[in-house]
């Protein structure tokens, strides 16, 4: 008779079943899809080889696969084990990966800034909570939205210095770096521009 007809020995993923018991047996957090009539993984589980159901990760748990991670954190990926953003994006708290934010872009901390353009920041609209991001004062904004130094700014590579003002480096002064004029030149009287040392005599 049909209705005692026998289930294999050892069940896979969507193989024919008559109740959730019949699947649990053999594969842990699976259950029995009322509508197709076969095994599958229950919510927020990752089907592996057809024989395993793997719980969904947070950021800095454990994983095989990628889907475990992007299955409760969007732009993150398996990696060495672990849940972890992929490469541009940043985590916030174990639950978001989140992306660069432009100039004028909202954010949640500064390294979302910093992704797109080393010299912003995020300017809190709510303290703590979300702001935009804006360059420093002091700063010039860039046809392509990046904050460059000017004179006198923080700096952190010659060419950030040079882009801006021509004939300047990024010297080095203890913890901090400022933009500097090149040695034979001096700065302007307004601080715009580096200007040849006049040689008297």
């Amino acid at each position: 008779m049909r209705g005692f007809d026998i289930l294999p020995q050892e069940i896979e993923l969507y193989q024919p079943c008559r109740s959730s018991f019949d699947c649990l047996v053999h594969i842990p957090h699976s259950h029995c899809d009322w509508d197709k009539r076969v095994c599958t993984c229950q919510p927020y589980h990752v089907t592996f080889n057809n024989t395993m159901c793997l719980p969904a990760s947070l950021l800095g748990f454990g994983c095989i696969l990628d889907s475990q991670c992007r299955m409760k954190v969007p732009n993150s990926h398996c990696v060495n084990g672990l849940c972890d953003c992929e490469s541009d994006h940043i985590p916030l708290r174990r639950d978001k990966c989140l992306p660069p934010a432009k100039l004028d872009d909202y954010c949640l901390n500064d390294r979302q800034c910093h992704m797109a353009s080393s010299y912003s920041y995020c300017k809190y609209i709510i303290p703590r909570v979300y702001g935009k991001c804006k360059c420093p004062l002091g700063y010039l904004v860039t046809d392509e939205g990046k904050c460059l130094p000017h004179l006198g700014s923080e700096c952190e590579k010659h060419q950030d210095c040079e882009e801006v003002t021509p004939d300047s480096f990024c010297q080095r002064s203890g913890d901090t770096a400022y933009c500097e004029c090149r040695p034979g030149f001096e700065s302007s009287s307004n601080k715009m521009k580096c200007q040849p040392i006049l040689q008297i005599g």
